[in-house]
């Protein structure tokens, strides 16, 4: 939660250019899903890896020396490093998260683990900053969806670049909650970054 004079702050530095995720709300649950973008986003990054293993594999495949072997072997690795790191960095970014009215409670993942339960009427407000991301060759605007409980806890919801879905989620995960939702930029102070 911020305070006047606070400086506003995300609760990921990353973003994303497309949309990754997407709410539902039916039978008083509202759920945070991967959209099918994030997931062929995923699959688009593992065809690089292995394209990568058989681009470089293909000049030296028929080659038994040594040579050809040692350079089929690092490759291997090399590619299916880069995919088990596209694979975890997935999944631990790719969570559902449910906010259910019938039993008070907020929970990421698909089943109740009770250590990260956050009863609904905990949460104060929602924040939805914008945030610009650079990278190597460009910069784009993301958008973050963060709930705020009532002692400070901050939790991202949703981290994506389309900001016509973003702000409607936002107002509907606003009404179903009955809390505010606050628009911010990242780097303003509070108080004068309000729109």
């Amino acid at each position: 939660m911020f305070k006047v004079g606070d400086q506003v702050t995300p609760v990921s530095l990353g973003g994303a250019s497309y949309k990754d995720a997407k709410l539902k709300i039916e039978n008083n649950i509202a759920i945070v899903s991967p959209s099918f973008q994030s997931y062929l986003f995923e699959v688009f990054l593992q065809s690089l890896a292995l394209g990568g293993l058989i681009f470089m594999t293909s000049g030296v495949w028929g080659d038994d020396s040594s040579d050809g072997n040692t350079f089929i072997l690092i490759a291997t690795i090399l590619c299916l490093s880069f995919s088990g790191i596209v694979r975890l960095i997935f999944f631990k970014i790719r969570k559902k998260h449910n906010f259910d009215k019938s039993s008070d409670a907020y929970y990421p993942g698909k089943i109740i683990c009770t250590k990260s339960v956050i009863k609904l009427s905990e949460i104060e407000k929602l924040y939805l900053i914008s945030k610009e991301i650079y990278s190597s060759n460009k910069s784009y605007t993301s958008f973050e969806l963060s709930i705020s409980t009532f002692d400070g806890c901050r939790i991202l919801i949703m981290n994506h670049g389309d900001w016509h879905e973003i702000k409607r989620d936002a107002e509907l995960l606003s009404n179903y909650l009955s809390v505010p939702c606050e628009n911010l930029k990242n780097g303003l102070i509070y108080e004068q970054a309000k729109v």
